[in-house]
């Protein structure tokens, strides 16, 4: 590919000595090579920033900057600010990218002209694969489809497997806040913002589900959220089978916290909202639901086995 826009990919890193020097050979030898690669180190209390340093001293495109420890969206903003990318790409620093990734969404972005790319991924330590169908939006329709895809195929709120344009960030003065559903709070703002995408077909990235003590595993039961932002956002983009799984969630937790006080609870109306999800033809969405709050599994039996 010739003149070869400036890629900037940012990796936070927090004590993952085990799997930090494959997730960061997999950035080093992409087959794309303009990139600038931030790695952020948290405060890490391993041997994770020796592995950095090391890597640095041998590939001049990797910068170190460590910080003490405030968490991923602090790590990630501060990478923003240091990035001169024009385009930028977030990964995680326990998983691993084919060598083509990079180039290949670039040249998706380039041909499509878009402002956002997204693809799909394998589990490492599962035989999942998850892929997106082949689309291109340029307008407020063809966006409502691209979003209605992410979300359907469970692929919005992940960071690692888009492309953004550091414009869109800049103008936008887009950032992370929070510790918990801060990704997907930052695809929404960036999502409104952005005019076009493409979804690629494409399977690029390798990610490590479950490890014990990520931030994935560790969160899985909690989210932060902005109402403001959510209802802007399924305004612009509705979802009616999406919105019902919202409300399930919202009576799974209020379920939840009743019971911790010993509170009786009416099964009834989450009987009815699942009735209705499954009549959409879309159990998997309940099987989403389960992963996303591992806790509620207990809750599932007690409303459907008593």
């Amino acid at each position: 590919m010739d003149n070869q826009p400036l890629v900037t990919v940012i990796m936070p890193v927090y004590n993952v000595e085990n799997y930090l020097l494959s997730a960061l050979n997999s950035v080093i030898q992409q087959t794309y090579h303009n990139l600038e690669i931030i790695v952020i180190d948290d405060g890490s209390t391993d041997t994770s920033k020796s592995i950095i340093e090391a890597i640095a001293q041998t590939d001049q495109r990797v910068q170190l900057i460590s910080l003490q420890n405030g968490g991923a969206a602090n790590a990630r903003n501060v990478g923003l600010k240091h990035a001169n990318g024009e385009w930028i790409y977030f990964a995680d620093s326990d998983d691993v990218l084919d060598e083509n990734l990079i180039q290949r969404v670039v040249l998706a972005a380039t041909d499509a002209q878009v402002e956002l790319v997204a693809f799909g991924y394998r589990n490492i330590s599962s035989p999942v694969v998850k892929k997106l169908p082949q689309l291109t939006a340029h307008n407020q329709s063809e966006m409502e489809q691209v979003v209605k895809a992410l979300r359907h195929n469970f692929l919005f709120p992940f960071l690692w497997n888009k492309l953004y344009k550091m414009k869109i960030i800049h103008d936008c003065q887009l950032n992370f806040v929070g510790k918990i559903g801060e990704d997907e709070r930052f695809n929404k703002q960036y999502i409104l913002a952005a005019k076009s995408a493409t979804l690629i077909e494409d399977v690029l990235y390798n990610y490590r589900q479950g490890r014990p003590g990520s931030l994935m595993q560790t969160q899985a039961n909690s989210i932060d959220t902005d109402q403001e932002l959510e209802a802007r956002f399924e305004a612009k983009f509705p979802d009616a089978e999406i919105d019902l799984l919202n409300q399930i969630t919202a009576e799974f937790i209020r379920i939840r916290n009743a019971t911790k006080h010993g509170a009786r609870y009416n099964r009834t109306p989450i009987k009815i909202k699942f009735g209705k999800l499954i009549q959409m033809q879309r159990e998997i969405q309940i099987k989403y639901l389960l992963i996303k709050h591992p806790a509620l599994i207990k809750l599932w039996i007690m409303v459907f086995e008593r």
